[in-house]
């Protein structure tokens, strides 16, 4: 054990220590442990210094095509350890010795170039590349790893002197200076200027990249020696005359040449200007063999010869670059793997779900792609858009792919729940289109510059895709470890951040009291850095958790003018206005008002559609809250066919298990109860359950409203002992999520009163349900719900003492008929009751008054109207 690390297996050491493959017991992941073999207290500082600056310089980068650190710490037995992402593959020197073609050489030789590209930009240098240092993952990746000799030449961490040493002796046989690490680097890779002890530059890693590629191309180093005096003359001496190897243009030698010259000065400028003509160099071969095949005149195929040889098309540049660029986040390589770890969790599905996620990753991809050419053209072609826009679409365009990439590598080590969870988490990448919001890219606050900000930022980043993958577990883990480290920084923008990642994630685990804490803290936090969008994501949670989790229905109402003041303030964005839309038609359900809530998520549906497509699943939410709303309203038909258009959305979308299906079956089984064809009520309330249960869990709310709809059906169907142990399940985990006085707690007693009575306890019966009376009375709870439990009350009271049903009825009708957008479902239901209860107890003046009060549902009973009508007139 190495804290909460258990070591299992050693990967490989050095003269700085060991790196082994651990587990990470906090976090549940496997990761690789870069371990000294000395405590800190022991290492006089050096060791654990240059360990420090291997953190340090790679929580600078963010980039698909260099290692993940995760953590830099000491146990308790004081062990500096090393935490990094756990590559499974093999080392790019193990990855030659299978025969490769030039072509896939430098395929990986350009992502290596691309790291380092990207950590020069943030002025790291590496000062050890070669082939040990490049892994090849299974899933076709290229990473570089081992930045523990990269020096932060922008703070000056340079204080040590390392890179102004006296060197080794030149007569120093070179296989013994790594080995006993007399030398940073290793000598057959190292430039010139790091064999004299000089500073190195960027340059320095241009020349060790390009010895490295050298080797890989054409089989041997380009200098030679086994003592640093003869390697040095050699590189003095100047470049070899390029190899003749089959296939290798000549052009890509005399690129990695002048690469590693023995004056700094005389190589390219960086490595972006390298890697942009080996490319070149890459593809001219090509185009010579097109123009060798045009046929016709000599003169004609001269002139096309010379057209083809022209500096190609700075499209086809961009292009290359853009699906090189996403390619590091999805590729045939990764999609075998994926396939080949869902079928290895045995889960039935799995081959259908990781056809879907391909083709819906393969769809996300496509799209990136030609959003982000058609943004470097607007730039560079049409000239509509600055360079300075372009840099913001870019980098915008580059997190997105960081972030498709990041979801990918967190299931390629998939759970069974994951399998489930993974078609729909494609969906939760941010649009596309979001790197064409200038105003939102415009208001992005300033990404942090400091090493430890920038592995803060890299925490979230992986806290969000903890989230994306629909994790709640890990992604409240995450938050809660971030949150605090946030406010220590002094980075309040990811704070806000992580502050709202956390309150989403007791959300999603039905904390709801939480969750509304933390959320009205995140508001604060992303209205003082000025993140408009996260600050109306903000006011769109709290007015969900207010109005929907928590009921409190007038708090909500207060909040509405905030909200939609947040949402125009951030721009407007379509999908913020479409979920706005959506939780107040949801609201509007709680509430009771139908006929506001169908308007709403009519809206919602349209703006989805429009925003997103038809075929969205969000759209198939829209669909099923809109035949919720029409069955309460009695317009069952209407109802069925909205219903089975979510589903159909659904499984196009997603295949056969998503939560929107759950719903749908709920509100199929409200409808089948509405014609009191109990099994298949039973069947599709079942169905509903079950569904949940695979994508949500055995304990979340929405799960245990699902069994109490089952434990009705299944009581009406006559089968008491299975409702009641579906309605001991609800209860558990709803008294487990919710405040002892939350509305769907207290009014748990009447079912319980309602299985006492189906049984044949009546007495019993109307007791638990006079308790569940009063506990709702005291608890203040919606309307909504006090008027379903006096009502039940006043049903159960009705059979033996009809005279003293007529006022609870009566009190329930005056609540009822008081909520906006009172359903005519309920209000034939109810009226019907009263009137029952009117006739038996020889009253039935009380009953025609609310017949007036009610013409619409009076209609519908116009038999029992005349009935009531006819009874005696002295008991009126």
């Amino acid at each position: 054990m190495l804290g909460r690390f258990t070591l299992v297996r050693l990967l490989g050491h050095g003269s700085m220590g060991e790196v082994w493959a651990a587990h990470d017991q906090e976090l549940d992941r496997e990761v690789a442990l870069k371990l000294l073999r000395l405590r800190s207290g022991q290492l006089g500082g050096e060791a654990t210094a240059r360990l420090r600056r291997e953190a340090q310089a790679m929580a600078r980068l963010n980039h698909p095509n260099v290692v993940t650190v995760y953590e830099l710490g000491t146990d308790h037995e004081d062990r500096v350890f090393c935490a990094m992402e756990l590559v499974d593959g093999v080392t790019l020197r193990r990855w030659l010795e299978t025969p490769r073609s030039w072509r896939d050489v430098l395929g990986v030789a350009s992502a290596v170039g691309r790291a380092l590209a990207a950590a020069h930009a943030v002025g790291l240098i590496h000062r050890d590349i070669k082939p040990e240092n490049v892994l090849i993952a299974t899933d076709g990746r290229t990473l570089v790893s081992d930045f523990g000799l990269a020096k932060l030449v922008d703070l000056g961490t340079d204080a040590d002197g390392a890179d102004h040493a006296e060197p080794p002796a030149e007569i120093a046989p070179i296989a013994t200076l790594t080995a006993t690490g007399a030398m940073i680097g290793t000598p057959v890779y190292m430039s010139p200027e790091q064999l004299a002890g000089k500073p190195a530059d960027a340059r320095s890693d241009q020349f060790s990249y390009c010895v490295a590629v050298h080797e890989a191309l054409f089989g041997a180093r380009p200098f030679a020696g086994e003592t640093l005096g003869e390697l040095a003359r050699d590189i003095r001496r100047g470049p070899p005359r390029p190899p003749h190897v089959r296939g290798v243009p000549r052009a890509v030698a005399r690129c990695l040449a002048r690469g590693f010259a023995a004056d700094p000065a005389a190589r390219w400028p960086s490595m972006t200007a390298l890697l942009d003509e080996l490319e070149r160099a890459a593809r001219r071969p090509r185009q010579r063999r097109i123009a060798a095949l045009v046929g016709g005149a000599i003169a004609a195929a001269a002139a096309i010869a010379v057209g083809v040889a022209r500096e190609p098309d700075p499209y086809d540049a961009a292009q290359i670059a853009t699906e090189a660029r996403i390619a590091a986040a999805w590729n045939p390589g990764r999609a075998a793997v994926l396939r080949a770890r869902f079928l290895a969790t045995g889960t039935p599905l799995a081959a259908e779900r990781a056809a879907t996620m391909a083709r819906l990753l393969d769809a996300y991809r496509a799209d990136w792609t030609t959003q982000r050419l058609d943004a470097w053209s607007a730039t560079r072609l049409r000239g509509e858009q600055t360079p300075e826009i372009l840099e913001r679409r870019l980098a915008c365009f580059d997190q997105l792919a960081d972030a498709m990439g990041r979801l990918v590598g967190l299931f390629l080590s998939a759970s069974v729940h994951d399998v489930d969870e993974a078609p729909q988490s494609v969906y939760r990448l941010e649009a596309i289109a979001t790197c064409g919001n200038l105003a939102r890219l415009l208001a992005r606050p300033i990404a942090p510059s400091t090493p430890a900000g920038i592995l803060a930022m890299r925490q979230l980043a992986e806290l969000e895709a903890a989230r994306t993958a629909g994790r709640p577990a890990e992604a409240l883990q995450r938050a809660n470890a971030l949150v605090e480290p946030a406010l220590q920084l002094g980075e309040p923008a990811i704070q806000a951040r992580a502050r709202f990642d956390l309150g989403t994630a007791q959300e999603n685990g039905g904390s709801f009291v939480e969750a509304e804490a933390t959320m009205r803290l995140a508001l604060q936090e992303a209205a003082a850095v000025r993140d408009h969008h996260l600050v109306a994501e903000c006011w769109l949670e709290l007015l969900y958790l207010t109005g929907y989790s928590l009921l409190q229905l007038e708090a909500a109402a207060a909040l509405e003018p905030a909200v939609r003041a947040a949402v125009a303030q951030a721009g407007d964005d379509p999908a913020q206005r479409a979920d706005l839309a959506k939780k107040l038609g949801l609201i509007d359900f709680r509430r009771g008002d139908m006929a506001a809530a169908r308007a709403h998520f009519a809206e919602a549906r349209d703006r989805h559609i429009g925003a997103l497509g038809a075929d969205h699943p969000l759209v198939a939410t829209d669909e099923s809250n809109l035949g919720a709303v029409l069955r309460e309203l009695g317009r069952g038909d209407e109802a069925v066919d909205h219903l089975e258009r979510a589903i159909a959305i659904v499984e196009r979308a997603l295949g056969a298990h998503h939560p929107v299906i759950a719903q749908a079956e709920h509100n199929l089984a409200s409808i089948a109860e509405d014609r009191k064809d109990w099994p298949e009520a039973v069947r599709h309330a079942r169905a509903a359950v079950e569904m949940n249960v695979a994508v949500r869990g055995a304990g979340h709310p929405d799960t245990a409203r699902n069994r109490i709809q089952l434990a009705e059906m299944l009581r009406h169907a006559g089968r008491i002992a299975e409702a009641r142990s579906e309605l001991e399940l609800a209860r558990a985990t709803l008294e487990r999520v919710l405040p002892a006085n939350h509305a769907e707690i207290v009014v748990l007693g009447i079912h319980f009163a309602q299985l006492a009575e189906a049984e044949g306890h009546r007495d019993e019966a109307v007791q638990i349900a006079r308790r569940a009376v009063e506990r709702t009375r005291a608890a203040k709870v919606p309307n909504t719900y006090f008027v379903f439990v006096i009502s039940e009350l006043a049903r159960m009271t009705a059979d033996d003492a009809p005279g003293e049903a007529l006022p609870l009825y009566d009190e329930a009708l005056r609540l009822h008929v008081a909520e906006q957008g009172h359903s005519l479902h309920d209000d034939i239901d109810l009226l019907q009751q009263l009137a029952d209860a009117a006739v038996r107890a020889h009253r039935p003046g009380a009953a025609l008054a609310w017949f007036d009060r009610m013409p619409e549902a009076a209609a519908q009973l116009a038999s029992l109207r005349r009935q009531l009508g006819g009874a005696p007139a002295g008991h009126r």
